[in-house]
């Protein structure tokens, strides 16, 4: 491609990204709950990047741990369906924080397929990107098959990145995230109180345990993948010590 060719298509980038920047915020400006503005987000992600289907995937960190659609266009109904951190293509895309794009999703060994099987839908290309704020990532926006047939290509990945993080700005701004953001400001995941073995493992249930670690300040340094590990560790620690699913042995009690 020649330079004047370059110019003129990156001039063209330019102004498609700031008209789709400008139609996501009207399109989400008169909305007060996050899962009106994820949907009203989403149709126009899709509609931009000439998508099928798409999701928008919420990562309940400070919930149970699961990733749920909050919001979705085509691809049939997902209403009750939730995946693991690095379960399926979201998950992983959560899990690691890195965006993914598959030209052949039914022959990809991370692709899960459990939605597909839920819907009856046929998922053959995707690009998935993560969603972050304060470099935690609280889920992500996948796109399914292009309406022309084609296949995804880098150029679609880098513009929908530039669009998920746009996007993830725009609901800082309108308040949506202020619950989660405090969450993260109050310490519930950057955790700075001193907490001991005891409290950790004495906890009465997982979610209590869980809650439990992440005040510990070295967890909140991790990675959401090394996070998941230590947890999953805890989990079976803390069976041994006598939690729920135990009741073997419990070394505060004998």
């Amino acid at each position: 491609m020649s330079t004047e060719l370059e110019s003129m298509w990156d001039a063209m980038k330019g102004v498609h990204y700031q008209r789709t920047i400008e139609q996501l915020e009207r399109s989400i400006r008169n909305t007060k709950r996050l899962e009106e503005a994820l949907t009203a987000a989403l149709d126009t992600v899709v509609e931009v990047v000439h998508a099928q289907a798409g999701t928008f995937w919420f990562y309940d960190q400070f919930g149970d741990g699961r990733i749920r659609p909050k919001a979705v266009f085509g691809g049939g109904d997902l209403k009750g369906f939730s995946l693991l951190p690095g379960e399926g293509i979201a998950g992983k895309v959560i899990q690691t924080g890195r965006p993914e794009i598959i030209s052949d999703c039914q022959k990809d060994p991370r692709w899960a397929g459990k939605a597909d099987a839920k819907t009856g839908f046929r998922t053959e290309s995707m690009i998935c990107v993560p969603l972050s704020l304060k470099q935690i990532v609280f889920g992500c926006i996948q796109v399914i098959n292009r309406t022309d047939k084609m296949l995804f290509d880098e150029r679609d990945l880098a513009f929908l990145e530039q669009l998920a993080e746009a996007t993830a700005d725009l609901f800082r701004k309108q308040g949506l995230l202020d619950d989660y953001l405090a969450g993260v400001d109050l310490g519930e995941l950057k955790g700075t109180a001193e907490v001991s073995f005891m409290e950790i493992f004495g906890a009465e249930d997982e979610q209590e345990l869980e809650r439990q670690l992440r005040k510990v300040e070295a967890f909140s340094g991790l990675r959401v993948g090394e996070q998941n590990d230590v947890l999953r560790l805890a989990r079976q620690m803390w069976t041994c010590f006598g939690g729920r699913r135990g009741r073997r042995r419990n070394p505060w009690n004998r």
